[in-house]
């Protein structure tokens, strides 16, 4: 085998601005970890890939490591943290946890705020 697996895609993703999303739980309450970045370019890796740039990686680490989330993330293209954000106002039990943009930056962006 030369390391490759015919089922398997293996190819970056579009770029533009992505809306990451993991939806976990801490065992008693649902969590949405949300937040905004843009693609870039990065090396090669395996499967289908994106490599992404945010303006705060400590925040995003402490949101990742501290929170109930593990490994894989839904990338989506398009900036959609305020939906996801809105849309857990009407999901009993899921609990928004945004990263970037902030709740304080949503909320304000839903109220008509710049």
């Amino acid at each position: 085998m030369d390391g490759t697996n015919p089922a398997v895609m293996e190819f970056p993703i579009r770029g533009g601005d992505v809306t990451i999303a993991r939806m976990d739980s801490d065992g008693s309450d649902y969590w949405l970890l949300t937040g905004e970045g843009r693609a870039t370019t990065g090396p090669h890796t395996r499967g289908t890939y994106l490599w992404m740039e945010v303006s705060d990686w400590p925040r995003w680490e402490e949101k990742i490591i501290r929170g109930p989330y593990v490994h894989h993330v839904a990338a989506i293209h398009g900036r959609l943290a305020p939906v996801l954000y809105e849309a857990c106002r009407y999901i009993p039990g899921l609990n928004p946890d945004p990263v970037e943009p902030t709740e304080a930056e949503i909320q304000a962006w839903l109220r008509g705020a710049e």
